[in-house]
């Protein structure tokens, strides 16, 4: 009995001489209940601009019921700084994903290092950190937190800390007032009234701007910093410190504004919007509809910032690569004039089909079920608003809208013999004056064999690369044809509707020019090159075989092959009307052979 009574006694005194000596603890807690964040000391836990709290995370821990957890995404993070040894508990819910684990200071936590309560859908992880800057993440998925707690041993060395050390205020015309709050937190220091050092910058303001060390030699004091331009102003830092006695911290602001609202432009010509030239990395969750243009992008050839507007969680997303959009997320631009899109996108990493839903029509795409891109076929869209969304959470990297046309421009330049070459993603109606084919394959002679042919009023489809021969050089307009049959058959030309680099092993690369001595006209390396490869010409093609069959050039076949019935005179033409042999050469009545007079072959004697 003597000896517990002594041994009673001995653990009271050291308990009184340790809170004597500056060793007694503190502790500090944060939880996540009834969707609302607690903190025992406000701002000692850092939760960043990017957290929310979910229903589906729930469990029971030291008698609290939670309804709510802290959901863990990848932008998620939570930190605090501890002076000294400590003690974390984390408790993790397990009642949603809860097999998936969670970083310490980005070292994985595995669950055989916590004690797993099924009958309350928790485990509990307790551990010993030392003195520093401390966070904890996700690992690879979403996990749910409900507490966390630090019992942190006291120190007798003096601490000043101003938190968070980086304060960001962006004003925009939708949001022209912004402001938040930071703390100031210190223990072991001179008693007595301070104040901020709070810079001069039109519009900022701090309140208060004094503070106190208690006779404790504690402070712990919460500040307001309100950002209110009146005009634009560029990015911009200054500083706000604290100061007592020698130490000192600070807080880094940066600001920047956009007073000056830009209102939504309607498009009507072919208009661009890649997510890579916002000229933004980051930006934080809008809940209503925002132009681009009013959250600081720019509007450029590249990306049209004044007439795209986004609302949802990630208008900016990737480090400044894309967008994000779900079935809440949205995308919209207005058109004065019907047209199709294009849309390049990837998934998030998830499994399954993914979805793009444009004027609310859904259309799955099973190519994009790995991080990929995907760009869709042109999509048709009326004039008026446009919106882009998506069922699972997806990626948009780049959208392309173009106009809808009624006639194409075929042009045939001097000095190539009557020939061109043209390519467009839209059928059309060949306009007279024109013949076009396809080439399906080489002949033994280094001529080109034709495939499909083509006259005047003839449909050509769409993607259909064609050699064009003219009865003379100029610009010809064709009609556009929605209704051209999809091309069939072997088609040795290639083309684009824009400047690209081909040159995939294997292949030779020929495009319509003339010779080296300026004398024939056919399919010749493009100059400045050795064959293996092609810069492609907007609207123009190319030829394309294998190295097989590859030579220094190729020729057209005899025109007059296939020709049923030729005139032996010239009974009905216009004497004085202009003569062509077959290779479209302009010529004299003095010319003996086939010629082509008022669009008609006969033969000249």
């Amino acid at each position: 009995m003597k000896r517990s009574l002594h041994l009673l006694i001995t653990m009271l005194l050291m308990c009184i001489i340790g809170v004597m000596t500056g060793h007694a603890q503190s502790t500090y807690t944060v939880s996540f209940n009834n969707n609302s964040i607690t903190q025992s000391t406000e701002g000692w836990f850092d939760l960043g601009s990017k957290h929310s709290l979910n229903a589906k995370y729930t469990g029971t821990y030291d008698g609290v019921t939670y309804t709510t957890g802290l959901k863990m995404e990848s932008a998620t993070t939570v930190k605090f700084t501890t002076t000294a040894n400590a003690t974390i508990t984390i408790v993790q819910s397990t009642s949603a994903n809860g097999t998936n684990t969670f970083k310490f200071d980005g070292t994985e936590v595995p669950q055989s290092e916590g004690t797993a309560d099924a009958d309350n859908t928790v485990i509990v992880y307790t551990k010993s950190i030392a003195d520093g800057e401390h966070s904890i993440t996700r690992n690879k998925k979403e996990i749910g937190i409900l507490f966390i707690k630090v019992v942190q041993e006291a120190s007798t060395q003096p601490t000043l800390t101003l938190n968070p050390a980086t304060i960001n205020l962006n004003a925009y015309p939708f949001n022209p007032t912004v402001s938040t709050t930071f703390m100031l937190s210190g223990e072991n220091l001179t008693a007595g009234d301070y104040n901020l050092n709070v810079p001069t910058v039109d519009g900022l303001t701090v309140s208060p701007t004094a503070f106190t060390v208690g006779t404790d030699g504690k402070c712990n004091q919460q500040f307001t910093i309100t950002y209110e331009p009146t005009k634009d102003t560029e990015a911009a830092t200054a500083t706000i410190s604290a100061t007592v006695g020698t130490l000192s911290d600070n807080i880094t602001v940066n600001y920047s504004a956009l007073v000056t609202a830009t209102e939504q432009r309607t498009v009507a010509a072919a208009t661009t919007w890649d997510f890579s030239k916002t000229g933004l990395t980051s930006f934080d969750k809008v809940s209503d509809p925002v132009l681009y243009a009013n959250i600081g992008a720019k509007t450029s050839d590249d990306f049209a910032a004044d007439a795209m507007t986004y609302v949802g969680q990630y208008p900016v997303s990737d480090n400044g690569t894309a967008c994000r959009v779900n079935t809440k997320d949205v995308l919209a631009f207005k058109t004065s004039t019907a047209g199709t899109i294009t849309v390049t996108f990837c998934n998030t990493g998830g499994n399954g089909d993914r979805y793009l839903t444009v004027n609310g029509t859904k259309t799955s795409y099973s190519e994009a079920t790995g991080k990929a891109d995907v760009t869709t076929d042109p999509i048709s869209v009326e004039a008026g608003d446009v919106t882009i969304g998506g069922d699972n959470s997806i990626k948009i990297k780049k959208i392309v809208f173009e106009p809808a046309v009624s006639e194409l421009s075929i042009v045939v330049k001097e000095g190539y013999s009557n020939y061109a070459t043209f390519y467009s993603t839209k059928g059309y109606t060949l306009p007279e004056g024109l013949a076009a084919y396809t080439i399906s394959g080489i002949d033994d002679n280094n001529k080109v064999v034709y495939g499909n042919t083509y006259n005047a009023g003839d449909a050509v489809p769409a993607k259909t690369a064609v050699l064009v021969k003219a009865t003379a050089a100029g610009t010809y307009t064709a009609s556009v044809n929605a209704d051209a049959a999809e091309f069939s058959g072997t088609n040795l030309l290639n083309g684009s509707e824009t400047s690209t680099a081909v040159n995939e092993a294997g292949y030779m690369y020929y495009v319509l020019t003339n010779d080296a001595n300026n004398a024939n006209t056919g399919f010749y390396w493009q100059k400045g090159t050795d064959g293996t490869s092609v810069t492609t010409v907007a609207g123009r093609a190319y030829l394309k075989v294998t190295k097989a069959q590859a030579a220094k050039g190729f020729s057209f076949p005899d025109e007059t092959t296939g020709i049923s019935a030729v005139s032996t005179s010239a009974n009905s033409l216009n004497d004085n009307a202009e003569m062509y042999n077959l290779a479209g050469q302009r010529v004299t009545k003095a010319y003996k052979g086939v010629v082509i007079q008022n669009g008609k072959k006969f033969i000249n004697k």
